[in-house]
């Protein structure tokens, strides 16, 4: 330890919280050093990007012209218009090319419901009664134009007393709670949650959604370039072997290298005795050779399943994407279905979600503990992030790089 090379912060595991938390300390000037015992970046969140990789994730040989063009995330997750994910980026400094998703649906009774935006797409869409079209675009235009300071300071009633208001029945609330936001605290979480869904930047869009191109290995690189650019490291194969405290530092060796630093981020598989196990996420990843069935005119979408359309306690989310946004060659698509399940058998648990995309080529399914840290010693020094939830945007990631953020630096979240 008296050799052991100095850092501001240590990193232990290259996912999405540990790599944006970096890249943000590191643009204000820390020196961060990021470990992770895989040997590759992303971890349980890496992406699956060669065709031998993929046939022996998933046990089969696929009829794929192309290899090396596949780009499998093992983690889904979707930028929302200019949401605080994309503030952030652009507040470190990393410009990631991202592509629109074609289409947002909603099941109900076995059907595609295309989830509408714009005046016009909630006039053709039938799932709303005719009397409440009007007034359902009136909500979201005023939930669009919220982002005008003036406009927030009117006293808003509470989030049942907004949807009375506008006399929204239960088909415009499904849409809202379940698509639009996935939950919220306040009407005004909700309503800049619906602004985010419909910020779209031409009345041609139909979606607001966009995910990177080449999948979200990119982010996770980009944002280890921005940490060695400010003098830190990112080291792959490193398993850990002890952490010590000594002298108001936290010491790490992993594989020969030892450091130290007085702040130590760590995702939860590296201090098991440090975090409890509140749910089980369960993540069906598919391979298709067609698009998906109701929605063949879409080269990429994102499906809701409320637990209103399925025998399951939680929503069942789904994303296919394809060629367009570089994560699979011409012809093929990539699905992920994920959800919260209970019982012992995810595929059952997800099969309202797995229904959805017609005969499947190749498919795997995981499921892993979603993990939470306990509140330990405050002066410990070392902060855990929390497993990803089954949801495919990044309000709750971004709640938690938020949560850290403060916590370890003590000042307010820079955007």
């Amino acid at each position: 330890m008296d050799t052991a090379e100095k850092y501001d912060v240590i990193i232990l595991g290259t996912g999405f919280t540990e790599c944006i938390l970096g890249g943000i300390l590191a643009k204000e000037g820390k020196k961060v050093l990021q470990l992770d015992r895989e040997r590759f970046s992303g971890g349980a969140n890496g992406c699956i990007s060669c065709l031998e990789e993929l046939e022996a994730a998933f046990q089969t040989k696929l009829n794929a012209k192309h290899k090396g063009f596949w780009n499998v995330d093992l983690v889904t997750k979707f930028f929302v218009g200019k949401d605080r994910m994309v503030s952030l980026l652009e507040y470190i400094g990393v410009k990631i090319d991202t592509e629109p998703l074609h289409d947002v649906f909603l099941t109900f009774s076995g059907s595609l419901i295309k989830v509408p935006i714009s005046a016009q797409q909630v006039m053709a869409c039938n799932f709303i009664p005719t009397s409440e079209k009007e007034s359902f675009h009136q909500f979201l235009e005023f939930a669009r134009n919220r982002r005008f300071s003036e406009n927030k300071q009117r006293h808003l009633p509470s989030p049942d007393g907004v949807f009375e208001l506008y006399k929204l029945g239960s088909s415009c609330k499904l849409m809202i709670d379940h698509v639009f936001t996935g939950g919220y605290k306040s009407s005004e979480a909700m309503l800049d949650q619906v602004r985010r869904f419909c910020d779209v930047p031409t009345p041609h869009r139909s979606t607001a959604l966009h995910f990177p191109l080449f999948g979200l290995g990119e982010l996770i690189q980009s944002l280890q370039k921005v940490i060695k650019s400010a003098g830190g490291r990112s080291m792959l194969n490193r398993p850990l072997d002890w952490v010590k405290k000594r002298d108001g530092l936290v010491y790490v060796s992993a594989s020969g290298v030892t450091a130290g630093a007085p702040t130590i981020i760590a995702e939860p598989s590296y201090f098991p005795d440090m975090v409890k196990s509140t749910a089980k996420i369960a993540r069906a990843f598919c391979v298709l050779n067609h698009p998906t069935p109701g929605a063949t005119t879409s080269h990429s979408h994102y499906v809701v399943v409320p637990p209103a359309t399925s025998e399951q306690r939680d929503d069942i989310y789904v994303s296919v994407v394809g060629s367009k946004h570089k994560v699979s060659p011409a012809g093929m698509y990539v699905a992920i279905v994920s959800a919260i399940v209970q019982s012992s058998n995810p595929d059952e648990a997800l099969k309202p979600g797995l229904d959805l995309l017609g005969q499947i080529t190749a498919k795997m399914t995981k499921v892993h503990d979603y993990c939470v840290p306990l509140e330990g010693d405050k002066k410990s020094r070392i902060f855990i992030s929390k497993s990803y939830d089954a949801t495919m945007t990044w309000e709750t990631a971004m709640d938690d790089v938020t949560s850290l953020y403060e916590k370890i630096t003590e000042k307010k979240f820079p955007t």
